[in-house]
């Protein structure tokens, strides 16, 4: 479950909540044979139910709440479980890259733009850097020639 950035207080990163589940009393070698095949719950939380600054005002947006009931669904059917929340994905096991699990990676830039969330890392072309650090310079410069008038 991804979290967004600044869920908890002074940890400006990037958090996740991973659910590991036991294999049910097994030996070490039977633990090793028997591969997982159930599938994994991912969810993309972007509002918590209070706003990510130092204040935390309480706010109505909580994508928490739907978060615990699809995964209590999921839980107690996760081999028939389906949702119809863009914020969740359901993933085969076996699709899922272990050397590279970030979740937030399963949507499409389109996918994020429709929830409302937007890119962490922006990539622009080196005439658009150009762009907004002249416009960035131009604004800047309004401001100081303001500060001068004061």
């Amino acid at each position: 479950i991804s979290l967004p950035i600044n869920t908890f207080y002074t940890t400006p990163k990037k958090t996740y909540i991973l659910a590991i589940t036991k294999k049910p009393e097994k030996s070490e070698i039977e633990r090793k044979e028997n591969k997982q095949t159930e599938p994994i719950f991912t969810y993309l939380v972007s509002s918590i139910g209070e706003t990510l600054d130092i204040n935390r005002f309480k706010i109505p947006e909580n994508d928490l709440v739907e978060t615990v009931s699809l995964f209590n669904q999921f839980k107690g059917s996760k081999k028939t479980f389906s949702s119809s929340s863009q914020r969740c994905k359901i993933i085969k096991f076996e699709d899922l890259n272990i050397s590279d699990w970030c979740v937030d990676r399963l949507w499409s830039r389109e996918e994020k733009g429709e929830l409302g969330i937007g890119d962490e890392n922006e990539i622009l072309t080196i005439d658009e850097f150009k762009e907004r650090v002249s416009t960035l310079k131009d604004k800047l410069n309004d401001v100081f020639s303001d500060l001068k008038n004061v």
